[in-house]
């Protein structure tokens, strides 16, 4: 363990374990057992790693909590149910900040996840990296220096734009099976998941099985403006948009009489927008009860509200969703 105070604190555990594959003495020598059961590794391994930071204004903030090793490890060497019957294990690592006198914040995370259970020994999957920058809420009307009050009214002081972006890397070896719900045949589909065993010598092959994504969101908010001097309308625009590096491509094969599925790697994107109005309004009451009372008022208060959303459906476009 260490600690430094004030600032951070943490651990480090590692542990390996090494065990005989094959039986050293008799049988009946130890047990009346007939069958020697064997390690399902000889030697495996667990790393734990914790770290948690004292959080400090204005500053980032670091934090690890990795919980990695060798996929029997738990099995062989654990006493405690809780764990010897996990099914998975996972890691994460993270530093985040938000920077001083700016409207921006961001978040980067490395993250590892492995299975345990016997359906799925051996699947992994890494997040490197996880990533998320946001821009807190602007008022356009400062960046043109507009004042507030001016010729123009104060309608344009409640216009707003805030801005996120999330862009993730994942790696797994699980090859996942490849079938169409419509039971119709797939040239090189399987039924079953395969995995890609991890070493140096296939880091191509997780690469192209690889996923990767950003995702970009704009909101922007258009003000209040009050009905009836008793309800407040709010209406809203977002639009949002993702980018992609590889896309499906179905094709029909009159030799095979199959389904072939491509998988084309390039720049792809698929934006959508939205608009909203929402509608509330506020009750308020009181009860006041006569006489002398522990409780001897209530007073309550009631926000009604309703909301509609608006939204193509992009789902008919061919660039999207091939047909």
């Amino acid at each position: 363990q260490y600690l430094k105070r004030y600032t951070y604190n943490g651990g480090v555990n590692f542990r390996f374990s090494t065990r005989p594959s094959s039986q050293l003495v008799p049988l009946d020598a130890l047990s009346t057992s007939p069958q020697y059961i064997r390690p399902p590794a000889a030697n495996t391994f667990n790393i734990s790693w914790n770290h948690t930071p004292v959080q400090k204004p204005g500053g980032g903030r670091f934090s690890a909590s990795v919980n990695a090793g060798s996929n029997s490890y738990n099995k062989i060497n654990s006493l405690d149910a809780r764990r010897y019957l996990s099914s998975q294990i996972s890691s994460t690592i993270s530093y985040g900040k938000k920077i001083r006198n700016s409207p921006f914040n961001y978040d980067i995370q490395l993250a590892q996840a492995q299975s345990q259970g016997q359906q799925a020994v051996g699947t992994m999957t890494f997040t490197l990296p996880s990533l998320s920058v946001g821009v807190e809420r602007q008022y356009p009307y400062q960046w043109f220096g507009l004042k507030p009050g001016g010729r123009l009214g104060t309608f344009y002081e409640q216009f707003t734009l805030s801005y996120g972006l999330t862009a993730s890397n994942q790696i797994s070896n699980q090859v996942a099976p490849r079938a169409l719900s419509n039971g119709l045949p797939l040239l090189g589909g399987t039924t079953t998941p395969t995995n890609i065993p991890v070493n140096f010598s296939n880091v191509g092959r997780l690469l192209l099985n690889s996923r990767n994504g950003v995702q970009h969101r704009i909101d922007i908010g258009l003000g209040s403006y009050t009905l009836a001097q008793h309800f407040k309308l709010t209406p809203s625009v977002a639009y949002s948009e993702v980018w992609y590096a590889q896309r499906l491509n179905y094709s029909f094969s009159q030799l095979a009489q199959a389904v072939r599925i491509d998988t084309l790697r390039g720049f792809n994107r698929v934006n959508s927008y939205s608009g909203g109005l929402n509608l509330n309004t506020a009750f308020y009451g009181t009860l006041i009860r006569k006489g002398t009372h522990t409780i001897q008022a209530i007073r309550h208060k009631a926000t009604p509200s309703i909301g509609y959303v608006i939204s193509p459906d992009f789902t008919r476009r061919t660039s999207v969703i091939q047909r």
